[in-house]
């Protein structure tokens, strides 16, 4: 995804499976993303800060942040 002046657009790359193209977290990223979480947490900000931060959705950081607890 490019984002040139103000609109965004989709480069063309190839064909291929969607799988291919898509990031694959194991256990070892998820609780690196939990610990983060917490932590960011324990600094103030708030779970749409965290979201942001992280890239990742803001329903996931309170699920992990309450796995963390």
């Amino acid at each position: 995804i490019e984002k040139p002046d103000t609109f965004l657009q989709f480069t063309h790359v190839g064909y291929s499976v969607e799988k291919e193209h898509l990031a694959e977290r194991d256990e070892r990223d998820k609780d690196a993303l939990i610990e983060k979480c917490k932590e960011l947490k324990a600094e103030g900000l708030n779970l749409d800060q965290i979201a942001e931060e992280l890239h990742i959705g803001r329903s996931t950081v309170g699920k992990y942040i309450k796995l963390a607890s």
